[in-house]
């Protein structure tokens, strides 16, 4: 048996792979030629197997042996993995080229078969060669090393002059070489790439969905050239700037990367060839790296190349340094790299031949696989400059083409423009340009000449003045009776000589409201709403800025302003009707909405009379108003959405529908109101839909959404049978600039396209347009934009830019001449429709990852499932950020997280995934609609002590352990689940890494949520152990077979019976020692067979805590009454720095429901494990915790009364001297059993002889009396218990001191119960460093 070591490269990879097993991803390395003329198979064979020896690996499992990985050769005489198929094999398949794909795809084993794979099929008169390699025997490099060998030895073969070429000394060597290289400057490097990738998002958000599926190449590969002209243009360029092709395409690259997803700052994985040049060896020798660009850093092209070419250089004096521990590191995460775009150039693949003698060959075929990478350019060096985008399939298709178009296009610019400035490039062809151009024109001049609302609204009262205008309550006003309240309101203000002004309203919901709204704008004057539960400062504020003149106000609210001269509504003197009312012209203002600044401070956003016509005749339009259209007035008036359903109403001869507050708070009288009134349309907050009974409302033809994404739930109920609407707008767009109408097949967050009169332009940061699919700030123009905030002129010059856009003829006539900065990510999709990918201050970074909050929210939104909505916030805990989704769920107990937590995983990245999911029956609203994220609650880390259940089976401590290592959190439970204690998704690959490392199990991340709590993925762990060749059964029974030299022994077979003592000690030996398997010769003596013992052994009572001894002193750890986890770990943990500690689960387990309890059969029992399991293992000490701890002074006495001379050293720690002194004992919560183990516990120290020992002890005792305190409130009763627990402890240190006078005694600041806490195990780790010399 030959072993050789991987090298420091493909473990990463072999690891890798074991994760995501069953994986194709590194079956890459596959060729498949066309082989015409005198081929021979039996050569053809003979030529792989002897390639297959020459380079080891080829015919070589890999095994873990000694936590080193190795290729495995067993022996010479294998069977060579050549599949000869003729053309029946292939009818299965379907045809020739179906069956490659399939066979190519085909995951290996790596630790149960070869890693490559051979097929030889026959088709007519050819033969077609498979060659299936795994990528951790070669990589593309070397791939080209390996044909050509091949091709030497088949015609060598074939000449009868083979001449072998052994490769394993040179990889032996090269492989300790690159270990060297990896270790020697292990401290710099990772110094130099952690501060080379700080503060640089990890990944690119991607947010585009396939609109195809399947696992053909289609959907996740998308080939295109580069013309060999424009090469040959940048080969000239790389010899003036002395730098290669790589810098500039991957420059390139990287910046159109940026510009398509919207990042400043990127870091680029790459593959860095690590064998030297003159090396003619196979393997994988690729070291993946990142290039960080920061592309505000450089102001130029030529400066972004001579960064690349310092950076070249520096990463090649850094290179021997492997990035996954960085990452491991930062962000817990296993995975080899989380970068997630790439380039690899120079491929040459194309290029790889196959030269038989006799024959005719040809490169017929190459599968690609799907990458985990979500975007990798590759680019061949061959004539045509062969190009390919391999993506993640749930990328659209179509953005990958609009991407290529632009790498292409930036490509170009550089070639004819070396010196181009970064903000000068162009990120759309100019043809392409000019289609985006005048589609927006189109939308521009859809619009008619305006007509104010006034006019509109008189004319309707002339022509229908007895159809009803207003209802509220019992209160309903026709038209003319509207007109006429409204005029004498407008009659008094003028009266009072208040005209041009802005007047404030502050009237609750009500026929009032809207009398004091269209008295103001007949005045000639501007209507500023108010919010009279609004703080004082606000109020004040609004009322400052805009210089209100008064305010129109009802009962309710006249003495909410202090100084303001206020008139009510109620109370209006009668003025002379005759008067005229100068009517308001289309450029005065007609309202002033304020909204929240960023600031804290309110900015008013002025909406003239134009503005507002405009959007009454696109509402008109598109919702078809007539008289017969009953409107649903919700939306409080101090929001611009009201707008929307005031004033084209009133415009069209619609019935106004106003609900009481108790009805607009409460859904199900909300549908009962919109039921009674037989309301026709309605606009509600997305969040209020979602909440909306789902209850049939005949009447209802038209709902109107806005302001954020529903959920598919309500998509699904109220888009049938109904036109429904997602209007999205900003106030400064006179509220509405883009509308969807939406089905139940509708994405959430499609905005779809412009109202008449609007323009929308994806631009960058240097206002150019963006390709398709591209994500970058949505800018508004057209007819219906403000000309900018009141009073704040800095903030209109960053927020109100010039249109770089509008035409000459319109530039001439003032029409679309600047741009609103809107703040919101967008992208432009083929169709014209908007896809909002949230707010830029949304964005959130974590982990180094760049994520968008609402995505998430989005995708929760999707799930169903009673979801009524999705919140999701970022919590900072101790500078450790989370995600916390919340959800809004009619039962938040019975909610089935795990359940969301999977479907999640399938449909996020695993970045992006919550930490924490908090169901909660209702949220916290502002007045707004919106929900109020500060009110949310803190997610419930804490649990209840006493729900608590302590892990049970071996594996359930152990499991436990790596999550408490992972999340930090103490007292795992069975029932708890990995996502509750906050394990996030990159949490779960170190979970599955450590799973791996510490049980040999490989799982996924989907293993993990659906076998959600401690207990069930523990069992899950014992099915695969139990089913594999690795399980306790299997390892007994080849001890066995090997001992005995007997394959016929079964597990049945009565093995033990009348087997000597000789031989029943030197199977319990060679079960330590080969099989890592520790157990009794009493174990032995009672199991009779193999299948008995396998019982026995599974309890795992006996463990190297580490999994195995490490080379380390031995102490051996025994856990007394309490188990291992939770209680005695951390001391156990704390110990492994410097010892292997072999643990002896506590006795309570050597005895549960057995009759028969002595102190002196536990004493044989460990006897006989230290002295026959470990018999080869020198023992440093025996130690344990409290109970454990006098054990162990009991169990050393005992051996030392039975083997000569020995005299074991004891660590006590904590241990009580006499037992008498404390008449209550501690159990611990989440025990079941605490009567039973009482029981045992009482057996024992019955005959439990005193503590006195003559070997060496050191004892550590703490300093300060227990704490606990009795269940009562009596204070006299607690101040007695306290006493007689500090005389208790007072006197336990006496007698140590009496009994082992000569004997070291030390002390940790702390009380019993807290003596497992970290900062107390730190002093006691320090006091035995310093004595033992550690």
């Amino acid at each position: 048996m030959n072993k050789i070591r991987l090298n420091i490269l493909q473990e990463k990879l072999y690891l890798d792979d074991c994760l995501k097993y069953p994986s194709s991803e590194y079956n890459e390395i596959n060729f498949t030629f066309q082989i015409s003329g005198d081929l021979s198979v039996s050569t053809l064979r003979e030529t792989y197997r002897n390639i297959m020896l020459e380079y080891l690996p080829f015919s070589s499992t890999i095994q873990v042996v000694d936590n080193n990985v190795y290729f495995v050769h067993d022996s010479d005489n294998f069977a060579v993995p050549l599949h000869v198929l003729d053309s029946k094999d292939i009818i299965e398949y379907g045809s020739l080229d179906s069956a490659i794909e399939t066979l190519a795809k085909r995951p290996f084993n790596l630790n149960c078969e070869f890693p490559c794979r051979f097929y030889c099929i026959k088709s007519g008169n050819d033969f077609f060669l498979l060659h299936l390699i795994h990528h951790i025997v070669l990589d593309g490099n070397t791939a080209r090393l390996f044909f050509d060998r091949l091709s030497v030895i088949y015609n060598q073969l074939r000449e009868h002059r083979y001449s072998p070429c052994p490769q394993t000394n040179d990889i032996i060597c090269h492989t300790t070489s690159l270990e060297d290289l990896f270790s020697q400057s292990k401290e710099d490097n990772e110094k130099y790439w952690r501060q080379y990738i700080s503060n640089t998002p990890i990944s690119i958000s991607m947010t585009q969905e396939a609109s195809i599926s399947g696992d053909d190449e289609s959907s996740y590969s998308f080939p295109f050239t580069l013309s060999p002209a424009l090469e040959q243009r940048l080969t000239s360029l790389c010899q003036s700037l002395h730098t290669t092709l790589f810098r500039i395409y991957s420059s390139a690259w990287a910046f159109a990367l940026s510009k398509m997803f919207n990042t400043r700052e990127l870091l680029l994985v790459h593959s860095l060839n690590m064998l030297p040049k003159d090396k003619a060896i196979y393997g994988t020798y690729i070291n993946n790296l990142p290039i960080r660009f920061a592309f505000g850093d450089f102001e130029s092209f030529l400066d972004l190349l001579t960064y690349s070419n310092e950076n070249r250089d520096n990463e090649r004096a850094h290179c021997h340094f492997h990035l996954s521990e960085l990452f491991h590191q930062e962000n817990n995460n296993g995975v080899l790299t989380p970068l997630n775009v790439g380039i690899n150039y120079p491929l040459c693949l194309n290029s790889i031949q196959l030269e038989f003698q006799g024959c005719t060959t040809r490169l017929w075929k190459h599968v690609h696989m799907p990458l985990s990478t979500d975007i990798m350019l590759s680019i061949e060096t061959d004539s045509v400059v062969s190009c390919e985008i391999r993506h993640n399939p749930k990328i659209d298709r179509k953005l990958i083409e609009s991407l290529t178009q632009l790498f292409s296009y930036v490509l170009c610019q550089f070639a004819d423009n070396p010196d181009i400035r970064l903000s000068d490039i162009r990120l759309v062809s100019p043809e392409k340009e000019k289609a985006l151009t005048d589609i927006e024109n189109s939308f521009l001049h859809k619009v008619e000449e305006p007509v104010s609302f006034l006019s509109r609204f008189k004319s309707v009262v002339n022509s229908f003045p007895q159809q009803p205008a207003v209802v509220y309550d019992s209160t309903s006003l026709s038209y003319s009776e509207l007109y006429h309240k409204s005029r004498a309101l407008a009659l008094h203000l003028r009266s009072m000589n208040i005209v041009h002004s802005n007047v404030g309203l502050s009237i609750p919901k009500s026929a009032d409201t809207i009398i004091g709204i269209l008295g103001i704008l007949m005045s000639g004057n501007t209507y500023v709403p108010f919010d009279s539960n609004n703080p004082k400062s606000r109020i004040r504020h609004i009322a400052d800025d805009c210089r209100l003149s008064l305010v129109v106000v009802c009962d309710e609210t006249e003495d909410c302003f202090e100084t303001l001269p206020t008139i009510n509504v109620k109370r209006i003197p009668d003025t002379d009707d005759t008067l005229a009312l100068q009517p308001p012209s289309l450029d005065d203002t007609a309202y002033i909405i304020y909204t929240s600044g960023t600031t804290g401070m309110a900015k008013g956003i002025p909406i003239s009379h134009r503005l507002l016509a405009y959007t009454i005749a696109n509402n008109i339009s598109l919702l078809n108003l007539n008289l017969s259209t009953r409107i649903m007035q919700y939306i409080n008036v101090v929001f611009d959405a009201s707008v929307v359903e005031i004033f084209p109403s009133l415009a069209s001869g619609c019935t106004l529908y106003l609900p009481l507050d108790t009805e607009r708070k409460d859904s199900q009288l909300l549908v009962s109101f919109l039921l009674r009134n037989n309301i026709t349309l309605i606009t509600l907050p997305a969040i209020m839909l979602s909440n909306l009974p789902h209850v049939d409302i005949p009447s209802l033809s038209y709902i109107i959404i806005g302001g954020d994404t529903t959920t598919k739930d309500a998509l699904e109920f109220w888009s049938k049978g109904r036109t429904l609407i997602n209007v999205y707008g900003p106030s400064e767009n006179t509220v509405d600039t883009t509308y969807n109408i939406i089905s139940a097949e509708s994405c959430t967050n499609d905005i779809g396209m412009n109202m008449p009169g609007v323009t929308c332009y994806v631009l960058d940061d240097n206002l150019h347009l963006l390709p398709d699919y591209a994500i970058g700030e949505l800018h508004i123009g057209g007819h219906k934009l403000t000309g900018g905030y009141l009073n704040l002129h800095d903030l209109n010059a960053r927020k109100f830019v010039d249109n770089p856009y509008v035409s000459r003829q319109d530039r001439l006539a003032g029409n679309n001449t600047s741009l609103y900065k809107s703040g919101d990510i967008a992208a432009r999709l083929p169709n014209g429709h908007l896809i909002f990918h949230g707010r830029s201050d949304f964005q959130v970074k974590i982990n180094g990852f760049r994520i968008e909050l609402g995505e998430i929210e989005s995708k929760i939104k999707n799930y169903g499932h009673g979801i009524s909505d999705a919140v999701a916030v970022v919590r900072d805990n101790d500078g450790i950020k989370t995600i916390v989704a919340y959800i809004q769920v009619t039962d938040p107990k019975s909610f089935n997280i795990d359940a969301l937590r999977l479907y999640l995983t399938q449909n996020l990245q695993v970045y992006m995934l919550p930490a924490f999911i908090v169901p909660l029956k209702s949220f916290p609203y502002n007045t707004s609609g919106k929900v109020d994220r500060s009110k949310l609650p803190s997610p419930n880390e804490n649990k209840d002590i006493e729900d608590y259940l302590v892990p049970v089976t071996f594996t359930e401590k152990i499991l436990a352990k790596i999550w408490s290592d992972i999340t930090k959190v103490d007292f795992i439970g069975r029932s708890d689940t990995f996502s509750s204690l906050g394990g996030d998704s990159i949490s779960i690959i170190k979970l599955i890494y450590a799973i791996h490392e510490r049980l040999g199990v490989n799982l996924s991340v989907t293993n993990i949520y659906q076998y959600a709590s401690l207990s069930e993925l523990a069992s899950f762990i014992d099915s695969i152990n139990k089913n594999s060749d690795n399980s306790t059964l299997h390892k007994l029974l080849r001890i066995a077979r090997d001992m005995c030299h007997d394959e016929s022994i079964s597990a049945d077979t009565q093995l033990f019976h009348g087997m000597t003592e000789a031989k029943i000690a030197s199977f319990v030996s060679k079960a330590a020692t080969a099989e890592n398997l520790y157990f009794t010769t009493f174990d032995v003596k009672n199991a009779i067979t193999i299948a008995n013992l396998e019982k026995e052994v599974d309890k795992k009572i006996y463990f190297w805590s580490e999994g195995r001894y490490t080379d380390k002193p031995v102490i051996i750890f025994i856990n007394g009454f309490v188990d291992y986890y939770p209680y005695n770990e951390p001391v156990v943990s704390c110990l492994e720095k410097h010892f292997s500690v072999f643990c002896i689960e506590s006795f309570i387990n050597h005895f549960l429901n057995k009759k028969e309890v002595t102190l002196d059969g536990l004493l044989q029992v460990y006897d006989d494990i230290i002295s026959v399991a470990l018999k080869d293992k020198e023992i440093f000490a025996i130690t344990g915790y409290c109970v454990g701890a006098e054990l162990s002074l009991a169990l050393a006495a005992y051996m030392q009364e039975h083997h000569d001379g020995l005299k074991l050293q004891v660590l006590n720690i904590e241990g009580i001297y006499d037992r008498t002194l404390y008449n209550r004992l501690n159990i611990g919560a989440g025990y079941a059993n605490s009567p039973e183990r009482v029981r045992i516990f009482d057996s024992i120290y019955h005959s439990m002889p005193p503590l006195n020992y003559s070997g060496p002890v050191v004892h550590v005792m703490v300093n300060q009396p227990m704490d606990n305190l009795p269940n009562t409130d009596n204070a006299q009763e607690i101040k007695l218990y306290k006493k007689n627990l500090r005389r208790a402890w007072s006197e336990n240190i006496e007698n140590w001191r009496t009994h082992y006078p000569n004997s070291p005694l030390f002390f940790i600041d702390c009380s019993h119960m807290y003596f497992r806490e970290q900062r107390n195990l730190k002093q006691f780790i320090a006091i035995l460093k310093k004595h033992w010399k550690l």
